[in-house]
């Protein structure tokens, strides 16, 4: 049986996200998961947009699900009257502010850098935006457009175009680097005792993550020896259909592979770039069901796996089985908990905050709190 590991280095860190939709809250669900207390301020009526998207789970969108467990939820409309007043009157209980709003909008909300860190100079803010300085700072974006801006979209698909990533690199790649400034910032601040303003655009981290493609002559799409364009390295359909990753970059992984096959005769073709190259050992892999080769190259030490639904994936990974989301590569887990009811920890964080229930029906006379009930 598998020993869990409690691994929960930001106990006692306390994290205020203005974030919503993807790139923040799964920022945010890594800082939960590695033990700091979250609180999601979401508009009171319509909240995230992902509470409402299809497919359903828990009673919430299932997107929603996936990377906002074990937070808390505080209902706060930010354009109200005494709203940013509040939420600089809760700062100094927090360490970290998280916020994507588009550059401007949090000042314009009465919450501008100045008043942030003079209600907290110890804060640590961090603002995930769409494009960072330049001609598109303050453009309208989502993942396909800052993927499109990196030079990610222009290297997907075939002769035919590109083809949309399911994956939305410019959305995760953003997080996580917005979660290294996070933790980075917070080590910094131990020494210092002074906060920091953490940026980061999510284009930037589609282009970082594009890194190796950069700054070197491409050949067509679909042809790179990381997209099919050598034999070692390709995706091949089975005799049922299905389809397996070969993925024989190195000599010794090509080697192994035509030693297990008994096809010595294919050893030139390992980076062979010529059109076609690849078709001998297309018909062979054509030949066998998938279970056949992934059972055989597995025994013979060649990195060859089958390519699985995601459904298939989460079976593969029993330790996340039950959660929506694959949970925390940190901690092993799914992430703890259910994801808030919109608005059910409202009163309990401002009073946590040092709210009176007085101040607490002023702020829902004011529009800014939903009401009760």
């Amino acid at each position: 049986m598998r020993r869990t590991v409690t691994f929960r280095p930001l106990e006692g860190v306390r994290v205020l996200d203005l974030t919503r939709l993807l790139p923040g809250p799964f920022l945010s669900q890594a800082l939960a998961d590695l033990g700091a207390d979250v609180v999601k301020v979401e508009e009171p009526e319509a909240g995230d947009p992902a509470r409402w998207m299809p497919p359903e789970v828990d009673g919430v969108g299932f997107g929603f699900a996936a990377v906002n467990r074990g937070k808390r939820s505080l209902a706060l409309n930010l354009k109200a009257e005494g709203a940013a007043e509040a939420v600089l009157r809760m700062l100094p209980r927090f360490d970290v502010l998280l916020e994507s709003f588009r550059p401007g909008v949090l000042a314009r909300l009465g919450l501008p850098d100045h008043a942030l860190a003079q209600a907290n100079p110890r804060l640590v803010r961090a603002s995930l935006v769409g494009y960072g300085p330049g001609p598109l700072r303050d453009a309208p974006g989502h993942d396909l457009n800052y993927e499109a801006v990196a030079g990610v979209l222009a290297l997907q698909g075939d002769r035919r175009g590109p083809v949309a990533s399911a994956v939305p690199v410019g959305d995760m790649a953003g997080s996580l680097y917005g979660l290294a400034g996070v933790l980075g910032a917070l080590f910094e601040r131990e020494r210092t005792g002074k906060g920091r303003h953490v940026e980061v655009a999510l284009a930037d981290a589609a282009l970082a993550f594009n890194a190796l493609n950069l700054h070197r002559e491409l050949p067509p799409r679909g042809e790179d020896e990381l997209t099919g364009g050598v034999p070692g390295y390709r995706l091949y359909r089975c005799r049922d259909g299905r389809f397996l990753a070969l993925a024989a970059l190195e000599p010794r992984f090509w080697s192994l592979f035509c030693e297990a096959v008994a096809k010595p005769d294919l050893l030139p073709l390992h980076r062979e770039r010529a059109r076609g190259a690849h078709l001998e050992v297309e018909a062979l892999l054509a030949s066998r069901p998938l279970s056949e080769w992934v059972d055989l190259l597995g025994k013979a030490g060649v990195p060859a796996t089958p390519v699985l639904e995601p459904a298939e994936a989460l079976a593969l990974f029993p330790r996340y089985e039950g959660a929506p989301g694959p949970g925390s590569p940190l901690t092993h887990r799914p992430a703890r908990g259910k994801p808030p009811a919109l608005g059910e920890h409202t009163d309990e964080v401002l009073q946590d905050a040092g709210f009176s229930a007085a101040e607490i029906d002023a702020l829902r006379a004011s529009g800014a709190l939903p009401a009760k009930g």
